[in-house]
Parts: C-alpha cells; sequence; structure tokens
C-alpha cells in the first residue's frame, strides 16, 4: 500500500513561534521536584489555539511556586495569577492542581529566549487579562 506524504504531518509543533501575542489553552501540567530536591515546580505545556498559521504548537512554561529564590517564586505566582484572571477565575483548590484551567483559551504574551544547551525557545511572558474588571477600591 502506497505512503503518502503531507506537510499538515511534516510539520513540526514543537518548532518557535516568533515573539507575540497568542491565543492559547492549557494542555496539561504536573507537579515536579527541582533537581536539588529542595524546591518543586509546576511544568506546563500550552497549545497555541490562533492564530491558525500557528496552531497546535505547544509552548512550555515552568512555574517555581516553591523555591528557596523569593523572586523565582514572585515571578512564578504572577504568572499564575495572570493566567487565573485571563481564564475569568479568582479561586483555585491548590495552587499545584491548574486542571480547572485546562483548554480554557486565554491570550499570552510570547516571547523567545536562548538556551545555552538546547538553542532557542518560547516562554510565556506574561498573559493578558481585562485589569478593568478587577475590584477598584475607593
Amino acid at each position: 500500500m502506497a505512503y503518502k506524504a503531507s506537510k499538515k504531518k511534516a510539520a513540526d509543533s514543537s518548532r518557535i513561534v516568533p515573539a507575540g501575542v497568542y491565543t492559547v489553552a492549557l494542555k496539561k501540567a504536573e507537579k515536579k521536584m527541582t533537581q536539588s530536591g529542595s524546591g518543586a515546580y509546576l511544568a506546563m505545556e500550552f497549545v497555541i489555539v490562533k492564530p491558525k498559521k500557528y496552531k497546535k504548537r505547544r509552548v512550555f512554561e515552568n512555574l517555581n511556586l516553591d523555591n528557596m529564590n523569593e523572586q523565582a517564586v514572585e515571578i512564578a505566582e504572577r504568572l499564575l495569577n495572570q493566567l487565573m484572571l485571563a481564564a475569568g477565575m479568582t479561586v483555585l483548590d491548590s495552587k499545584w492542581d491548574v486542571s480547572p484551567l485546562y483548554g480554557i483559551k486565554v491570550k499570552a504574551r510570547i516571547g523567545i529566549e536562548e538556551d545555552k544547551q538546547y538553542g532557542p525557545k518560547n516562554r510565556i511572558r506574561g498573559f493578558i487579562f481585562d485589569e478593568a474588571d478587577e475590584d477598584i477600591p475607593f
């Protein structure tokens, strides 16, 4: 039986995308221990939904939610908060269980970071949410 090549099957869904704003959805997340064993992070996989040109490309992000470096934790918590607000959520049962966020489309600012070992890779720089919806104290 003949095999027919297709561009769709040949597309590499893990290639980097240009820096910009994309609609993404969280596909999965898993709590993992740091190599040193002194902390833990949330390993997250997002899938680009729009624009169509980059649909199904994957972007990975690790949130250092338990780390000796306070700045790493602050950055991770900021991204998690932005993700939740962009998804219209304000409460999760646990910062380690983000499964309620799976599949919700949100806008993400994606950048490119140079990795010494693997070359350039995409990183999520932030999630876009409507700050006007936040409670404003008077």
